[in-house]
């Protein structure tokens, strides 16, 4: 079966998992196409879970499901294994498996004819043609603590200047920091100043992982770089900001006009996570 995953929760990330061993689970695409070649999810233990696939809001998945040994009769749950809280990472605690922990429910009946589909590990998928260089854009994820309770008042996204180690917080009504021109590529490099991920989402362009790397006491990169997760090798338009960390994606914007781009939690892009951004020269109509 070809199933395809959102994650449109307004502010919980997902570790679904399926609970039997026998189901076969590859992902084969993402938000904006195919992946280079079909991934088996059992074979990758995330966050020493085995076998997960992990979504951030607004995350896509395709997938496809194979029930071919579960034998017949039998009650598969896919389960939620992420969190009932902000997600920093792994490890994580896990939902409550009698309540938020459970989405959905399958039972296994017998085939009423052939199968003619193409097993998944078979399939030959499209070829990617990656996206090179880039003028490199550094931005920070940011919250502003409360003069009233212990912890943020709201979360903001803004600039970071790397000759300093300084980040600027910026609000959504602050003139517009973000304007490629028509057709450039850029790397956006997302510094994560707060304590949570977050799942950033650029409107208009899709675009490829670069890497993540941790981030010193200084606000500057430090150690080793981290590849894109497998499951993240296609083209994309939401990805994972975690904490302590700067994430680098590479894109092309094609498109003139105004856009904007943000935190897909939706309490935190309500307040105040999302900024506008604008592609190519102001155009009539557009506002200032």
């Amino acid at each position: 079966y070809r199933f395809r995953f959102l994650n449109g929760c307004n502010s919980r990330f997902l570790v679904l998992k399926f609970n039997h061993p026998a189901v076969d689970v590859w992902q084969i695409g993402t938000e904006a196409g195919f992946l280079p070649e079909p991934i088996r999810i059992n074979d990758i233990d995330v966050g020493g879970l085995g076998g997960v696939l992990l979504m951030s809001l607004a995350e896509r998945a395709d997938m496809i499901v194979d029930f071919t040994d579960v034998p017949v009769g039998t009650s598969v749950l896919l389960l939620n294994r992420g969190p009932d809280e902000p997600f920093g990472g792994f490890p994580t605690p896990a939902s409550d498996e009698a309540t938020t922990g459970q989405v959905m429910e399958f039972r296994v009946v017998r085939a009423t004819s052939a199968d003619p589909s193409t097993p998944p590990q078979f399939l030959q998928l499209p070829a990617i043609t990656p996206l090179v260089g880039g003028t490199a854009r550094p931005l920070a994820l940011l919250e502003r603590p409360s003069e009233f309770w212990d912890g943020p008042e709201e979360a903001e996204l803004g600039t970071f200047n790397p000759s300093t180690g300084t980040p600027t917080e910026l609000e959504w009504a602050a003139p517009i920091t973000e304007n490629p021109a028509v057709g450039a590529t850029e790397v956006w490099e997302l510094y994560n100043f707060t304590e949570d991920a977050h799942p950033i989402h650029i409107h208009e362009i899709h675009f490829q992982v670069v890497d993540r790397q941790a981030l010193g006491p200084d606000n500057l990169p430090a150690g080793p770089v981290r590849p894109p997760e497998v499951w993240e090798t296609g083209f994309k338009d939401t990805v994972i900001s975690y904490p302590g960390e700067v994430t680098r994606v590479r894109g092309r914007f094609d498109v003139a006009g105004l856009f904007v781009w943000h935190c897909h939690i939706v309490e935190h892009e309500d307040n105040e996570m999302m900024r506008p951004y604008r592609i190519g020269p102001e155009q009539p109509g557009q506002p200032t």
